[in-house]
């Protein structure tokens, strides 16, 4: 592969690393179905001792979940007729029987106007009881119980479908809808009907409550533990935890998700930057009509900002470029897609021009407070759009299409 064109990429991402604006960078570029740039900067671990970071280093992904696993999950239910994006959510969670809340819908949930607050501290409860009774209730199943028995008992901030408001909790309740209407875990339902097919063999979630359990037979085709890739050399090291007392590595940062056990549906999931292109490039096949997977117009309609209320960016599960500030910076076209995840990952799709840009780095270690990957990210989308409508992939549409028909699902060349 040819990285020539993209020699002042390399000098920015590597200055970044340099003036420590993040441990370690991933970033991988596709346009029009052929991968033109992967590349690692940096380090996936500081401290306790520095460990190089490569292209196949495992993120924990953080918010990425709510599209790769939480929001494709709803999309095949809906595929095969067993949700619908104007059901009542009341149909499933009795709690939601109240006024206000009953006309709380899948499509409330998915554009984040469902007027659920966008957050709650309930691992902190979840902690404090886990302290009382000695150990041995946090990132278990009762906890997780525990835990959706107070989103589900939250008050709304506002009435559905007025505002908008991003919410871990609206995720949170997807992950526990898929799970009652499929009467499996979400992540046991996403290896089944998403990993597996689609060949994903390093996308998963730590099941922390499985800890202290004999281990499973392992299935043909199911992905390597943690355990199995050489512990954490193989991941991106997030924050040190003062209340969990270590750094984070191969076990999900997010505090919630951790004390619900490590799976749910707004946090939870662990990939590399070639899964999660793999992931991408079907939908997108999708969404041009190539193949059926999900139906095309399915896909399209999730891609498409849905004006609830108008004001709003956000499409179903996935979000567009706002008009100031987005993290896609200011060149992605209207009809592009995205989102980002607190420990320093993002991913954009430009509709309109055929173009990826998976954005994975580990900016919260050691600390969350280092701000400075804010600046970063949109600039480094900029200079992406720039130098890939400049290069001289752009002259010869035609052979692009022929390689793009001739070429298998995902892997680029």
């Amino acid at each position: 592969m040819e990285y020539l064109a993209f020699q002042s990429l390399d000098e920015r991402l590597q200055k970044a690393i340099d003036h420590e604006e993040t441990p370690g960078i991933v970033l991988l570029i596709a346009y029009r179905d052929t991968l033109l740039y992967h590349k690692a900067f940096g380090h996936a671990q500081w401290i306790p001792e520095r460990k190089e970071l490569t292209p196949d280093t495992f993120f924990d992904v953080a918010s990425l979940t709510k599209v790769l696993a939480t929001t494709t999950s709803i999309l095949l239910l809906l595929k095969s007729g067993e949700l619908g994006l104007s059901e009542p959510i009341s149909k499933y969670f009795n709690e939601f029987r109240a006024p206000v809340k009953n006309q709380i819908t899948l499509r409330h949930l998915l554009t984040h106007s469902s007027g659920l607050p966008a957050y709650y501290r309930f691992y902190q409860d979840l902690w404090e009881e886990d302290q009382k009774r000695g150990g041995g209730f946090l990132c278990t199943r009762d906890a997780k119980r525990q835990a959706l028995q107070r989103v589900l008992e939250q008050d709304l901030a506002y009435e559905p479908g007025r505002d908008y408001r991003y919410s871990d909790l609206g995720f949170i309740l997807l992950g526990a809808l898929i799970e009652k209407v499929t009467a499996t875990d979400l992540d046991l339902f996403c290896q089944q009907e998403i990993w597996t097919p689609l060949g994903l063999r390093q996308t998963f979630f730590n099941d922390l409550s499985a800890r202290g359990k004999p281990p499973a037979p392992r299935q043909v085709g199911m992905p390597p533990s943690p355990q199995d890739v050489t512990g954490p050399r193989r991941f991106a090291a997030t924050e040190y935890c003062p209340w969990r007392k270590k750094v984070m590595c191969g076990e999900v940062h997010d505090e919630n998700c951790y004390a619900m056990g490590g799976v749910a549906g707004h946090a939870g999931l662990f990939s590399t930057s070639q899964d999660i292109y793999t992931l991408v490039a079907r939908l997108l096949r999708c969404y041009r009509g190539e193949e059926d997977w999900i139906p095309p117009a399915l896909v399209r309609t999730f891609f498409t900002r849905q004006h609830l209320p108008e004001r709003s960016t956000w499409a179903l599960g996935w979000d567009t470029p706002s008009p100031a500030g987005s993290t896609s910076g200011t060149l992605f076209s209207r009809e592009s897609v995205g989102h980002t995840g607190f420990t320093g990952t993002s991913l954009w799709i430009d509709l309109k021009k055929d173009l990826v840009v998976i954005l994975l780095s580990n900016r919260v270690h050691p600390s969350r407070n280092n701000q400075q990957f804010a600046k970063l990210r949109p600039e480094i989308h900029d200079r992406v759009q720039q130098l890939v409508g400049s290069g001289p992939w752009t002259r010869d549409r035609r052979q692009q299409t022929t390689r793009r028909r001739g070429r298998v699902a995902g892997g680029g060349q």
